[in-house]
């Protein structure tokens, strides 16, 4: 039994290896070709592959337009109707026309994850990403904060509204629950505050 289960997991892993080996395409550059931090030329190019250079083809976009690569330790993205794919089939034909046909992986992007396992020692990346984040949370806080004093105001006017109440002999009710839905929003925007301050 043990070793037919040994027989079988050799089997399922020696079918399953050659799609992982596949995983990643070899191509060449049909022209010298901007690489980008994202599928788009909205994105930032921060180099230029030389044309005839070899890239590794991790994934395209779907319709194979915009590819993910790699080239020279670099990791980043380039139109994929400029690498050209190397086999005795598909003689320099372009990605973008036979990715389909060679199997090349459909893969997604989110900016954030890809530029945060990509680009993390880049200058670039604290601004636009770790210090925006601060101070993103920063004007949170500062809102927060706003409205636990303007709870605090409305609280001394409930209170005044009170104390003028009894002078002038007013049925207090009405004024005391308001200074109890006072205090209670005051709490409530305490603990908010507090919750904010761990988080």
């Amino acid at each position: 039994m043990l070793k037919h289960t040994l027989i079988s997991t050799t089997l399922a892993f020696g079918l399953l290896a050659p799609v992982a080996a596949s995983a990643a395409t070899q191509a060449i550059t049909t022209s010298d070709l901007n690489i980008r931090t994202g599928p788009g030329t909205s994105y930032q190019r921060f180099d230029t592959i030389p044309s005839r250079d070899r890239v590794v083809v991790h994934g395209c976009l779907n319709g194979y337009n915009w590819c993910d690569v790699g080239w020279r330790g670099e990791r980043g993205w380039v139109s994929g109707n400029y690498l050209a794919y190397r086999s005795e089939r598909y003689r320099d034909r372009t990605i973008s026309s036979v990715g389909v046909s060679i199997g090349l992986p459909v893969v997604g992007f989110e900016p954030y994850a890809y530029h945060g396992r990509h680009y993390r020692d880049r200058p670039w990346y604290r601004d636009r990403y770790l210090d925006r984040r601060d101070r993103s949370e920063r004007r949170e806080l500062r809102s927060e904060r706003r409205d636990v004093r303007d709870a605090r105001g409305d609280l001394r006017d409930a209170r005044r509204d009170l104390r003028e109440a009894r002078r002038d002999g007013e049925n207090l009710r009405p004024h005391r629950r308001e200074v109890r839905e006072e205090r209670r929003d005051l709490r409530q925007e305490r603990r908010e505050l507090r919750r904010e301050r761990r988080d």
